[in-house]
């Protein structure tokens, strides 16, 4: 691929470049048009293939807080008692009594002993400690592994060395130390708003299942959990008070606004957008 302009501005939390040609890209969130300004990334190469317009030569890679842990020695039977969601599904939750989430998860299945979760950091310690008699009487094993966790926005397939978890658009990885990769920044807040990506310690903590994503951490057809019975009471009987929403700012009362996170401004509107919970209609 010709060499045709480098991204080098950053202005306002969103990376910026001016590109000079027609065509769409295959970044994500991205369609370039003829002198048109769009989000871009620092030190990524575009170039012209000719018949797609311009794609990126480089992919963004965000290295995420997160810890993976290893469950071993009949993992199954404990993630499925214990846990909210199918274990065929890329995320799941632990629950209490009351239909709460402990922590919410990533997670894969390695062989027929041993699953891996990735769990935020800061919500390891509480993780462990809502398992820890149920680790005892079960006899498994959970191990926190000397993993990184890392989110790619594009699908690019298998990468050599690390596991892939799909996500409802782009990668998670887990592998070692990658080369290329970046904290978090305005840029990512604005990607994980576009696709819904609440992070639990950031967006919500301790809230019910349902309010926060009712598709994303629940199965109603996998039997019996921890916390099921609240759950499966709301989903059948009603429906949840709150929902976790992505909201325009100025389209929100002072209380909502003031309790608003992952507050970010989209440039395709030019207003501040950001997750809350709104309470559902005719509750």
């Amino acid at each position: 691929m010709r060499r045709v302009g480098v991204c080098e501005e950053r202005g306002s939390g969103i990376d910026k470049a001016v590109f000079g040609h027609s065509g769409h890209t295959t970044y994500p969130e991205l369609i370039l048009r003829p002198g048109h300004v769009a989000s871009a990334t620092p030190g990524v190469t575009y170039g012209n293939t000719g018949c797609c317009g311009w794609i990126a030569t480089k992919m963004q890679l965000y290295k995420l807080n997160k810890t993976v842990l290893s469950i071993c020695h009949n993992p199954a039977q404990f993630l499925n008692g214990l846990t909210s969601n199918s274990l065929d599904k890329p995320r799941n939750a632990f629950l209490n009594v009351h239909g709460r989430i402990v922590a919410a998860f990533d997670q894969i299945k390695v062989d027929e002993d041993e699953y891996w979760i990735v769990v935020e950091t800061p919500y390891v310690d509480k993780l462990l400690g809502h398992v820890d008699r149920y680790v005892k009487l079960s006899g498994v094993q959970i191990q926190k592994l000397e993993k990184c966790v890392y989110y790619r926005p594009e699908n690019r397939g298998e990468d050599k060395g690390a596991i892939t978890i799909p996500q409802k658009k782009g990668q998670m990885l887990i592998a070692g130390e990658m080369a290329g990769a970046s904290p978090p920044d305005a840029a990512f807040t604005l990607l994980r708003l576009k696709r819904r990506m609440p992070l639990q310690g950031v967006d919500y903590t301790d809230d019910f299942a349902l309010n926060v994503d009712p598709d994303e951490y629940v199965s109603f057809a996998k039997g019996c959990f921890l916390g099921q019975e609240p759950v499966s009471k709301v989903h059948n009987r009603s429906r949840p008070t709150w929902q976790l929403m992505v909201q325009y700012e100025d389209e929100c009362d002072e209380e909502t606004k003031a309790k608003m996170t992952s507050k970010a401004l989209d440039p395709d509107t030019n207003r501040v957008i950001g997750f809350t919970f709104i309470r559902n209609q005719g509750d």
